[in-house]
């Protein structure tokens, strides 16, 4: 953190080194941030350098680490505003052993630790090769967030929602990222989501009380967040489908530092009665995906 970026062609310093994950799994990631937002502050204060100026970059893009070119559409998915590049392509082995063996633990991290270690176990139960099991890394170059799905897995979108359909739309992964300039706006993004999830089941979906369908709103600690089951069940009370739903929100409501940030994922998975085995494979890999994706730690 910290490293200058510059631009060699004219010497200038055009953004500031904030974070990065390692070359493995969970952590190929680096990010900077504009040097002007920062650099420009501290000249206005007095305290500069004079062989360091600043200069915006003409493309935003240059903030990610994102090696995609603007034209190659196969790897660029916009929903809404927001437009999500193909990063990298990373085994199911390299992503759980950079997360669940991490010698430095995400404790604010988005991962629940625990969950991924079960879903892990399950997937050793299947018996299929984690490593030869590849994940396709999308990158939010607005936001940083991340966004993990099988390889190979259709991405589409519908009203500014990402979603990943796989088994011939069996399973979905719905994913909403939203970073907004109040907390207004982003509440209201949890709420659309919540109504968009609605639209796509049946209305004799029960909901699963084992869940906390409570939404917690934390006014002290400025969050909101929701995690919610619903499913169906045919004659013989088995579980036909089921949707999971994970949201939050975490917003600033006081000048001068109003903002939101939503995240909203939820999985769908339908016909579970008549999955076969490389079915419950490829819900597991979905699994997995849905739990990591999001902001970065």
């Amino acid at each position: 953190s910290g490293a200058p970026i510059i631009d060699h062609s004219n010497n200038k310093v055009i953004a500031i080194g904030a974070g990065g994950l390692s070359k493995q799994g969970f952590r190929r990631v680096n990010w900077a941030i504009p040097a002007d937002s920062y650099l420009l502050t501290l000249e206005a204060n007095g305290i500069k350098n004079n062989a360091i100026q600043s200069q915006r970059p003409a493309d935003d893009n240059i903030k990610f680490s994102v090696k995609v070119e603007p034209d190659d559409s196969n790897n660029i998915v916009t929903a809404g505003s927001s437009k999500y590049y193909k990063v990298y392509q990373v085994s199911l082995q390299d992503l759980l052993e950079s997360l669940i063996n991490s010698e430095d633990p995400y404790e604010d991290s988005i991962v629940d630790i625990e969950k991924l270690n079960e879903l892990t176990n399950e997937a050793k139960e299947f018996g299929y090769s984690l490593q030869d099991a590849q994940i396709d890394v999308y990158q939010n170059t607005e936001t940083g967030a991340m966004i993990y799905v099988p390889s190979g897995t259709a991405l589409t979108t519908k009203d500014s929602i990402l979603i990943a359909n796989n088994i011939g739309g069996k399973v979905k992964i719905y994913f909403q990222i939203v970073q907004t300039d109040t907390a207004d706006k982003a509440l209201d993004a949890a709420q659309k989501f919540e109504y968009f999830l609605e639209d796509e089941i049946d209305t004799d979906w029960q909901v699963d009380q084992d869940y906390d369908q409570v939404p917690q709103h934390d006014l002290a600690n400025k969050y909101y967040s929701l995690l919610a089951r619903k499913y169906n069940t045919n004659e013989d009370d088995e579980i036909e489908s089921d949707l999971i739903i994970d949201m939050f929100v975490a917003y600033e409501n006081e000048e001068p530092h109003n903002y939101g940030e939503f995240l909203g994922i939820a999985i769908l998975a339908r016909g579970l009665t008549s999955f076969s085995e490389q079915d419950y494979v490829i819900l597991n890999q979905m699994d997995i995906c849905s739990e990591i994706s999001g902001f970065v730690p």
